[in-house]
């Protein structure tokens, strides 16, 4: 009947968006499925795919959001963005600062299980190792060109808008991330004399 066809309609696109948010779920699930764990490249690729794909749901159930019945797939949906865009960033941050992601990992590692300033005591975080390895590098300008790489790199793995977006969240993830590491070395060695600085600034 007429007075039936506005609910036809909605009771339609719930069904259509849903069944296409199924099929998008089920695909990116075998995709991670099938993606080595050791392996970053495909780790990386399975990342892409899913963002492109979750961020055109998102976008597409954006012009339904009067359809109340759809809100459990948004939220799945932008769960699923959240998340795989936040292992996109870890998988990314090797490739800013080199070799200081799985130092600073052991540090987190440590100050896990005792007080911070015990950590600057154990043999391979003594503030003399660490000093060697932070004037290692990464430096300022090691930094700036490793951005510049990484933001070609999200140009070629994202396309329109999406490329944006990503490459906005990486930039505040490297700051995050580098602001957490000048809190861990403040707190495990000090300042003044015995302090331990990055080697660049974000």
């Amino acid at each position: 009947s007429a007075e039936g066809a506005p609910e036809t309609v909605a009771w339609l696109h719930q069904q259509v968006y849903q069944q296409l948010g199924g099929a998008i779920f089920r695909q990116l699930e075998l995709l991670h499925r099938d993606a080595d764990p050791e392996d970053e490249k495909e780790q990386t690729n399975a990342c892409v795919m899913t963002i492109e794909n979750t961020r055109f749901l998102i976008d597409a159930l954006a012009a339904l959001k009067q359809l109340a019945q759809l809100d459990d797939l948004r939220r799945e949906t932008e769960a699923a963005y959240d998340r795989h865009l936040g292992q996109y960033l870890r998988l990314s941050m090797p490739r800013v600062f080199p070799k200081l992601v799985d130092y600073f990992s052991r540090i987190r590692q440590a100050m896990g299980t005792r007080a911070p300033a015990e950590v600057a005591f154990l043999p391979d975080l003594g503030r003399s190792a660490a000093r060697r390895i932070m004037a290692a590098g990464p430096g300022p300008k090691d930094v700036r060109r490793n951005l510049e790489a990484l933001r070609e790199r999200v140009a070629k793995h994202f396309e329109g808008p999406v490329a944006g977006v990503v490459w906005r969240a990486v930039r505040e993830a490297v700051a995050a991330v580098a602001a957490e590491w000048d809190g861990m070395l403040r707190q495990v060695y000090g300042g003044g004399e015995g302090a331990v600085p990055l080697p660049f600034t974000v």
